[in-house]
């Protein structure tokens, strides 16, 4: 399974960081691009998406990356239900 990015401190929500906490947060989470893209990288190459040198972030290695990555995800159909839980789950920030 792809890993998730998980910050090393308490996120609290955006509407109220301070200025300082949200340079903090941006520069950390701008900081973990080249990481991000070496994960992405081997999780492409691992799953048979193709090359790591098909990925140089050029607009052609997009629709490769982009035709990988349909074939990824999986879409699950979901009751009334189960939509209401998953928007109630999201934090009042965010929604």
């Amino acid at each position: 399974m792809y890993p998730k990015l998980v910050a090393p401190f308490e996120i609290i929500p955006f509407d109220i960081m301070t200025k300082r906490e949200a340079n903090h947060y941006f520069d950390w989470f701008t900081s973990q691009a080249p990481e991000r893209i070496e994960t992405l990288t081997a999780f492409y190459v691992e799953t048979k998406g193709g090359n790591k040198e098909d990925l140089n972030l050029s607009q052609e290695s997009l629709v490769k990356l982009w035709s990988w990555f349909i074939q990824q995800i999986e879409m699950v159909p979901k009751t009334e239900e189960e939509l209401e839980e998953d928007i109630d789950a999201v934090p009042d920030w965010l929604k």
